[in-house]
């Protein structure tokens, strides 16, 4: 999938293909992904404040080597994690859904496991809004506008990674890029006698 690929292209077609770019576009990726932690704060909160920059300063340096490689699997882990703690952080309502939703999309374009979560965090999403949704005791005119709402809101959440994935899986097979590195099935013994000649 191509999602930090283009990034690390575009950034380097603006600045010079170096690896120092490609690093900076890493960069920017993850700092995109630890935004979310500032998230309904407030200037005058200073203890959340304080705890969110101190916790974007060092959570890169939790992550290992995170900020001078170009690896897909902690930007992967980081994109995850924005997606479920923006929905939490964000009110665990509808409009944190729709907040969290570009994130999500995101996932699948980031690397192949990537739609693996996207589909838990759907799943995480979708279980709390109903939950929640199924708890509100509304008056009826009320009740029918926060119920549609409530239901485009799911059809997007739902929607968005996974137009982004068949969007991407039908481009993959038009140009015809699965066929081209297919390798052949060996079996133990077709391994045994290549070993043995």
């Amino acid at each position: 999938p191509p999602g930090a690929a283009l990034v690390h292209y575009f950034v380097g077609m603006v600045l010079g293909q170096t690896e120092g770019t490609a690093i900076f576009s890493q960069d920017i990726l993850i700092a995109g992904a630890l935004a979310v932690l500032f998230v309904n704060l407030r200037w005058h909160q200073r203890f959340p404040l304080v705890a969110a920059l101190i916790s974007a300063y060092l959570l890169p340096f939790v992550l290992g080597p995170g900020l001078r490689v170009v690896l897909m699997d902690h930007l992967l882990g980081l994109y995850f994690g924005a997606v479920i703690a923006g929905y939490l952080l964000g009110g665990r309502d509808a409009r944190s859904a729709l907040f969290v939703t570009p994130a999500l999309a995101c996932l699948p374009l980031l690397k192949t496991s990537g739609w693996s979560l996207a589909v838990v965090a759907m799943v995480v999403i979708v279980t709390d809004l109903t939950l929640a949704e199924a708890g509100q005791q509304l008056q009826k005119r009320n009740r029918v506008r926060r119920r549609a709402f409530y239901l485009s809101t799911m059809i997007i959440v739902l929607g968005s990674p996974l137009a982004v994935r068949i969007s991407w899986t039908s481009h993959v097979h038009k140009i015809n890029a699965n066929s081209q590195f297919s390798a052949p099935r060996l079996r133990l013994p077709d391994l045994y006698r290549l070993a043995r000649s």
